[in-house]
């Protein structure tokens, strides 16, 4: 059997454990447990809990990850067509990470579905703040069954967060908002035409070894004054073709000077606010 790993970790400097959950798959509570158990070993002063563009998957692979931060709190109501289908689902006394630790969670509009249930729970309980930009909105669940050539849909019930807040077609909303770095569609045409020129691979063949000078050097003398798109876009491009010429195994799992998602978020482990 192949597992395909859905969970990466690192310890940023400050001493803060980074968990990024790219789905919720059978595995993907094991993975969580084996990285939070490091983190606790290394004696990490918070953590970061990366759930952008996370589809969802695995309900019952959500209630267990939720069950290493929660301790005998709420985590889903499921409401059904009928009252006596409803059901409450709740974490464990015991839970693997102190509810002390601080944690930060990150969001965005790719968060759907599975994800939503484990950021509404840390946020309803108070366990976690959510940083980013609000969720997808997914919140159904639906039974899909074969019918004469094709198949049809239904919809058995619906999940809540544990304040009772809708999430389908809602999403839920962050605690602080701070925009991933997007291109706009009317940009879209400048940003491809730049991407497909070649410039970014041969600025960094010309100036091997990453560096921020490399990067203002590249913004100076290529990008130029009043560009077509966010100049952060640039930076961007430039730093993930550096990356390139980097071992796979050797990339970092994440970029803190790049992405001001996860920039707002170790402030706010290390202020508190």
């Amino acid at each position: 059997i192949v597992t395909v790993p859905t969970v990466s970790a690192d310890i940023l400097d400050g001493n803060i454990g980074y968990l990024r959950i790219t789905q919720f798959t059978q595995s993907t509570a094991q993975q969580t447990r084996k990285e939070l158990l490091i983190f606790l070993e290394e004696g990490v002063k918070g953590i970061v809990l990366d759930l952008r563009d996370n589809p969802g998957g695995i309900v019952d692979t959500t209630l267990s990850v939720a069950d290493m931060f929660l301790s005998d709190e709420t985590i889903v109501h499921i409401r059904g067509k009928h009252a006596d289908h409803d059901q409450t689902l709740r974490s464990s006394k015991e839970t693997l990470v102190p509810t002390e630790m601080p944690l930060v969670t990150l969001v965005n509009k790719g968060s759907a579905s599975a994800s939503e249930i484990l950021a509404g729970a840390l946020q309803d309980n108070n366990r976690s703040p959510l940083i980013g930009s609000q969720t997808f909105g997914k919140g159904l669940i639906q039974i899909v069954s074969p019918f004469g050539d094709g198949y049809y849909t239904l919809t058995t019930s619906q999940y809540k967060t544990p304040s009772g807040a809708e999430i389908h077609t809602v999403g839920i909303p962050v605690d602080i908002e701070v925009d991933d770095i997007y291109i706009d569609e009317d940009e879209m045409e400048a940003y491809q035409e730049f991407t497909n020129s070649g410039v970014v691979e041969e600025f960094v063949a010309q100036h091997p070894g990453f560096s921020f000078e490399n990067v203002q050097l590249f913004l100076d003398t290529v990008v130029g004054e009043d560009p077509p798109f966010d100049e952060e876009v640039y930076k961007i491009l430039v730093r993930r073709e550096y990356l390139n010429e980097i071992p796979y195994e050797e990339r970092p799992i994440a970029d803190v000077e790049f992405d001001p998602v996860l920039k707002r978020a170790i402030i706010f482990i290390n202020e508190g606010s």
